[in-house]
């Protein structure tokens, strides 16, 4: 008995359309962000801690997470 080699799509682990982390975007006029792996409609009051314990982070992509949380929070008018 001869073993095949498993396609490429056996192999590849599944994936999310965006990857976790992607940050925040508005949609129907709410926050979605994505939390525990799945996208989710978050409270402004939710995002904004976030973008509080992100936004001066040393890291740059923990920083461009924050971006888009601020970009959000920004344009549903939680801020102003």
């Amino acid at each position: 008995m001869t073993l095949q080699p498993l396609s490429s799509a056996a192999r590849a682990p599944a994936v999310p359309n965006k990857p976790v982390g992607d940050g925040a975007e508005v949609i129907n006029g709410e926050i979605v962000m994505w939390v525990d792996g799945r996208r989710r409609s978050v409270r402004p009051y939710l995002a904004w801690s976030e973008w509080l314990w992100l936004h001066d982070s040393p890291v740059a992509e923990t920083r461009e997470r924050a971006k888009t949380i601020r970009a959000a929070l920004d344009q549903i008018g939680y801020l102003q």
